[in-house]
């Protein structure tokens, strides 16, 4: 399908005679080249069977997308890896009093310590999990989440530890400050003994050493089935 716009009278004319046959007019004569490229009885019986496959050639696309997409991610990683060392007035840090509050607000996590959990977070603070961080509809506040997790850990997740992971600090040129963190769940369903390892990419916009904004990352489809 398509559609061709003009405003001149002779273009005008003129697509409509290649449209159909070369006719100025439905006739049996042409006055120049044309087709009509109507569906035709063979090219109708190819499509109905390729009706049929539609799905497997749609999960297949998905499939091929993301094999390009994790291609071409990772020639951006090591692009990046190879860039000459400017300077910048970005600061990284690995260690320091908000290393220790993320990796305490984890363990707490991990333990199911939801009061200090709970207290590495600002009273106002917002949390965005497997959505993108700017759909504030999406957001929800710290304890709404706090109750997810909550009810995750009475009915999916009967244990749970953590590896010690990789934490940094970034403070950019404005003053503004972010934590990530990259670490791995190792969990148990209530109702199977099968370990099952959970990776999770966080990001966190610090206050000090309060958490005033959590993104995170991971698969939902390893969780445990919710037990009976």
């Amino acid at each position: 399908g398509g559609a061709i716009f003009t405003n001149d009278i002779s273009i005008y004319k003129k697509i409509k005679m290649l449209r159909n046959h070369g006719q100025s007019s439905y006739s049996i004569t042409s006055t120049g080249p044309g087709l009509n490229s109507r569906l035709g009885s063979i090219q109708a019986s190819v499509l109905l069977e390729k009706i049929k496959k539609i799905n497997q050639k749609i999960n297949n696309q998905i499939k091929l997308y993301k094999e390009y997409q994790n291609f071409f991610l990772t020639i951006l990683f090591l692009a990046s890896c190879n860039q000459p060392q400017t300077k910048s007035n970005v600061n990284l840090e690995y260690e320091g009093n908000q290393i220790d509050a993320l990796k305490s607000l984890i363990t707490s996590f991990t333990a199911g310590d939801w009061e200090t959990y709970r207290s590495h977070f600002k009273s106002d603070a917002k949390v965005a999990h497997n959505v993108w961080y700017q759909d504030d509809d999406k957001q929800i506040s710290i304890d709404e989440m706090l109750v997810q997790h909550k009810w995750n850990r009475e009915n999916l997740f009967s244990t749970l530890s953590v590896n010690d992971g990789i934490y940094e600090i970034i403070t950019q040129e404005n003053g503004g400050q972010f934590g990530h963190v990259w670490i791995e769940f190792t969990t148990k369903g209530y109702d199977s003994d099968e370990e099952i390892k959970i990776p999770v990419n966080l990001s966190f916009a610090m206050d000090g050493d309060k958490v005033s904004f959590e993104w995170a990352f991971y698969d939902t489809s390893k969780f445990p089935e919710p037990k009976k």
